[in-house]
C-alpha cells in the first residue's frame, strides 16, 4: 500500500512547475504504449546513476520513461479542480508512480533497488485542510459499470496544516486494475465524503493515456 507522504513533496514539485521539463532534445518520443515494469526499472536505475539529486533525477526519469512511450507524463492526473484548497485528490500509474518513489527514496538517500513496482492504478487522498471532506470511500465506473477495488487504504489520521494546527483527516490511497483506466472507455472517478457532496471527476482521453 502506498505511503502517501512520499508522493506528495514529489508532487507538490511537479505539479508546482507544471511538470518536470524534459531533456529529450533531438530524440524521439516512444510509440503510444503502455511501460512494461522492465523497462521502467530499467530507466530508474540509469537515471539514478546519472542524477546529481532528487529534482536531477525526476527530470532524467521522465525523459527516459518518454523515449519509451510518448504518453508518459510525470504530472499526476488530479481529481479536485485548482480551486479546490482543502484536499488533494489525485491519480498515478505504475510507472510514475515508480519515478516518484524512486525520487523520494534518492531524497532519503535510500536504495531505489527497494522501491516497488505496482500493476495497478492508484487514487491517492491527501486532506490539507481542517475543512477538507472526509473521504471514506473512492468509486470507479468504467463505461458505467461499477470496478472493484484491489485494496482500499483509507484510514483517519492526525495531520497538521501549514498554520500548524493539528486535526484529523481521512486520506490514504484506493488501488485499480489497470484495465479499468485503458482508453478508449469512459472512465469517472468519485470521491464519497461522509457527509456533503461527492466529488467526481471524468477521466478525458489525453487523462487515461498518460497513466502510465
Amino acid at each position: 500500500m502506498l505511503r502517501v507522504a512520499l508522493l506528495v513533496g514529489v508532487l507538490t514539485i511537479t505539479n508546482a512547475v507544471g511538470g518536470i521539463s524534459s531533456r529529450i532534445g533531438g530524440g524521439q518520443p516512444g510509440p503510444s504504449k503502455r511501460i512494461t515494469q522492465q523497462e521502467g526499472r530499467a530507466v530508474v536505475a540509469s537515471a539514478a546513476k546519472a542524477s546529481k539529486n532528487p529534482r536531477d533525477f525526476l527530470t532524467r526519469c521522465q525523459d527516459g520513461m518518454l523515449r519509451l512511450s510518448k504518453d508518459f507524463e510525470l504530472r499526476a492526473v488530479n481529481v479536485t479542480s485548482s480551486s479546490e484548497r482543502a484536499i488533494d485528490i489525485w491519480i498515478v500509474g505504475p510507472a510514475q508512480r515508480m519515478c516518484m518513489d524512486a525520487g523520494e527514496a534518492i531524497r532519503k538517500m535510500d536504495p531505489i533497488e527497494t522501491v516497488a513496482w505496482f500493476d495497478q492504478i492508484t487514487v491517492v487522498v491527501d486532506p490539507l485542510m481542517m475543512t477538507a471532506p472526509k473521504i471514506e470511500k473512492v468509486a470507479v465506473t468504467r463505461n458505467g459499470m461499477a470496478v472493484a477495488p484491489i485494496y482500499t487504504n483509507l484510514v483517519t489520521t492526525p495531520l497538521k496544516n501549514l498554520a500548524g494546527a493539528t486535526f484529523d483527516g481521512m486520506s490514504g490511497d484506493v488501488g485499480f486494475p489497470l484495465g479499468a483506466f485503458a482508453p478508449g472507455a469512459t472512465v469517472v472517478v468519485i470521491a464519497i465524503p461522509t457527509d456533503g457532496q461527492n466529488i467526481t471527476k471524468k477521466l478525458s482521453a489525453g487523462d487515461l493515456q498518460r497513466l502510465q
